[in-house]
């Protein structure tokens, strides 16, 4: 004689979870217990096995002192890793926290850098030629050269230069051999 099986059905009692222990109970006393609810209240000592004794399966047992001698330093251990996991995430929090700070301070410094650029002056020279001033500065005794499309701003600028003690070298109208133009 050939049974047939439905697999979905078979693979579904295997994948079946142990019954609850209240609701098994309450099957067995009402006659309609499947084996699985047997099964389960003989591994846990609540009813009779095929040799008449009750008792648990290893499973359910309660803890001995034996048990507690060895689970205390598995305790431990996971204590350990907990804090090390917890000091893992600190740091790589402070990880984050630190790269968010390093964005802002190159989103503050782009800030920066545009507004030194729009206060920078820049200068718009359309002639060929210009006033060129070249001096020693005192502080540093440094030469330079500044040029200057207005006369009367060369002359002033050469006048302030003597007064601080610098050494004016030339202060005239000169050919620019290039131009200064936008970046724009």
């Amino acid at each position: 004689m050939v049974k047939i099986v439905d697999m979905t059905s078979a693979l579904q009692q295997v994948r079946e979870k142990a019954p609850d222990t209240a609701d098994a109970m309450k099957r067995f006393k009402s006659g309609n217990a499947g084996f699985t609810d047997k099964a389960h209240l003989k591994a846990k000592g609540m009813i009779p096995r095929a040799d008449g004794t009750k008792k648990k399966s290893p499973k359910y047992e309660d803890l001995d002192k034996k048990d507690v001698a060895t689970i205390k330093p598995i305790i431990k251990q996971l204590q350990k890793s907990v804090k090390s996991h917890d000091k893992q995430a600190k740091q790589l929090t402070k990880d984050i926290s630190d790269e968010k700070d390093l964005e802002e301070q190159v989103k503050d410094l782009e800030e920066q850098l545009k507004a030194a650029e729009k206060n920078l002056e820049e200068l718009y020279i359309k002639e060929d030629k210009a006033y060129v001033i070249r001096f020693k500065r005192i502080a540093d005794k440094e030469r330079m050269v500044v040029v200057f499309t207005k006369q009367s701003d060369a002359d002033m600028y050469a006048d302030n230069i003597k007064k601080q003690g610098g050494q004016v070298f030339s202060n005239k109208l000169e050919k620019i051999p290039y131009k200064v133009v936008s970046k724009k």
